[in-house]
C-alpha cells in the first residue's frame, strides 16, 4: 500500500469518476485505475463498483476512504511540521561557548543567528575551554568556539576550523620597567606579581608550567575570570596580567601597555561541531551563518 494509491481513491470516491480523478491528479486514466485494482487485490477487496458511466464506493471502500482521509490529513501535517524545521521554523541546538566568548564577539554572532531565526532555540551553555571538547565527544552539544590546545577533537566525526587568530599578551603598567620591551619572556617576569586567568584550567597550569621548568616559583597575586578586571588591577600596578590579544582589545586604557609574550602561545579560537548534528537543519544553518561571518568555507 503506497501514499499515491490512497490518494487516487479517496479522489476517485470524491468525484465519482475514474477519467475525472485522473485528470486532476494529472496521471492517466489506465495508470491510476491499475493501481487502485492492485491495491483490492493486496487487500482482497472490491473497492468500487464499475459501472458503464461511473464508479460507486463499497462498504469496504467507504471505511477505506474514511482511514485514507485520516491518514492523508496527519501526512499533510508531518508535511508542514517538516518544512518548519527546513524553514527554521522552529528547531533547537545546544552550543558550547568558552567564558572569553563575550568579549570575543562570538555570543554577539550567536544572539545574530537567533535574531535572524527568532523561533528557533539556541541553548548556550558557558564552560571552559579545556572542558567543551569533552562536551562535544559525550554529545552534550551539537558545536562548541573553543581554544585548540591540542588534537582531541582531530576526528573525523567533527568538523573543526579556526575562526580567530590570537596569542597570549602580557599586559604591564605603563611606565613599567618592562614596558618598552619588544616581547616578555618567563624570565622577564621573574619577580613580578601575577594576575592569572582562573576559567581555563590547561591554560592556568600551562603558564604555571612554564615558569616552574625554568627554575622560577610563580608570585600570583590574584586569579580571576574577567579580563577586564585584571586589566585594571594591572593599571593599579597590582602586577601583571596574562590575557589574550583579542579579548585585551577594547579594554586598554591609557594606564597599561600590552606586549606580546615570548616565547609564542597560541591562543587562536576555533569552531567544532559534530558532523551527525549537521543533520539538524538548525546546526547546519548556523554552521554555515558561523563561517559566512568568520569567512571560513565548510
Amino acid at each position: 500500500m503506497q501514499l499515491h494509491q490512497l490518494r487516487y481513491i479517496v479522489k476517485v470516491s470524491q468525484l465519482g469518476s475514474f477519467s475525472l480523478a485522473a485528470k486532476e491528479l494529472f496521471v492517466t486514466q489506465p495508470t491510476l485505475s491499475q493501481q487502485i485494482i492492485n491495491l483490492e487485490k493486496e487487500l482482497g477487496v472490491k473497492l468500487f463498483v464499475r459501472q458503464s458511466k461511473n464508479v460507486s464506493v463499497t462498504p469496504a471502500g467507504n471505511d477505506f476512504v474514511k482511514y485514507a482521509r485520516h491518514i492523508l490529513a496527519e501526512i499533510d501535517v508531518l508535511s508542514e511540521h517538516m518544512r518548519e524545521f527546513t524553514s527554521l521554523e522552529r528547531g533547537m541546538t545546544n552550543v558550547g561557548i568558552m567564558w572569553s566568548a563575550s568579549y570575543l564577539g562570538i555570543s554577539q554572532k550567536i544572539q545574530e543567528f537567533s535574531d535572524k531565526f527568532p523561533k528557533v532555540e539556541v541553548n548556550i551553555e558557558i564552560d571552559g575551554s579545556h572542558i567543551l571538547p569533552t562536551k562535544i565527544l559525550e554529545r552534550q552539544v551539537d558545536a562548541i568556539f573553543y581554544v585548540n590546545t591540542g588534537d582531541e577533537l582531530n576526528r573525523e566525526e567533527i568538523l573543526c576550523k579556526k575562526i580567530i587568530e590570537n596569542k597570549m599578551m602580557v599586559i604591564v603598567p605603563q611606565n613599567h620597567h618592562l614596558s618598552e620591551k619588544e616581547t616578555i619572556s618567563f624570565e622577564d617576569l621573574r619577580r613580578e606579581m601575577l594576575l592569572l586567568p582562573s576559567t581555563d584550567e590547561n591554560l592556568k597550569h600551562t603558564l604555571k608550567y612554564e615558569f616552574l621548568k625554568r627554575g622560577i616559583a610563580p608570585k600570583i597575586f590574584c586569579e580571576s575570570n574577567l579580563a577586564d578586571v585584571m586589566i585594571r588591577l594591572a593599571g593599579e600596578k597590582m602586577g601583571v596580567a596574562f590575557v589574550s590579544e583579542k579579548v585585551a582589545e577594547g579594554m586598554l586604557t591609557p594606564a597599561v601597555k600590552m606586549i606580546p609574550l615570548e616565547p609564542i602561545m597560541d591562543r587562536s579560537i576555533f569552531f567544532a561541531v559534530r558532523k551527525e548534528a549537521l543533520s539538524n537543519p538548525v546546526v547546519e544553518e548556523l554552521v554555515k551563518f558561523i563561517f559566512k561571518k568568520y569567512q571560513q568555507v565548510i
